[in-house]
């Protein structure tokens, strides 16, 4: 499923949600692009190519927007996952906003946000 706020807009058209979910679910950013394997790497490098493709692949169910504050949940794709059905169950559910958070005029993204990293 992708999401989109109504203030959101492509940028690219020539890029497909494909391509996107292919840049960033195989981690092929330019960020985390690494240059073939060599027999002399160093440990640092081999380390680093571990956490960036591991072996199996891990499955990535939410794909999100980041801004200079952090999350942005304007725009996000999320996958068909148990993980993704639990998630959306406690986003939907929390009680975050019970309580000093309740005036906070991005509910819908700090409750994302404690879902993501809290519980």
């Amino acid at each position: 499923v992708l999401w989109m706020d109504c203030d959101a807009f492509f940028m690219d058209p020539l890029r497909t949600i494909d391509s996107i979910i292919e840049m960033y679910a195989g981690n092929a950013t330019p960020a985390t692009t690494l240059p073939p394997f060599s027999l002399g790497e160093s440990s640092d490098v081999t380390e680093l190519r571990q956490r960036l493709q591991p072996d199996p692949q891990t499955e990535v169910s939410l794909i999100i927007a980041v801004d200079s504050t952090g999350i942005n949940n304007g725009v996000w794709m999320i996958r068909n996952t148990p993980w993704s059905h639990d998630f959306l169950h406690r986003w939907w559910h929390s009680d975050i906003l019970a309580g000093p958070g309740r005036n906070h005029n991005c509910s819908d993204q700090s409750t994302m946000q404690h879902a993501l990293l809290h519980e």
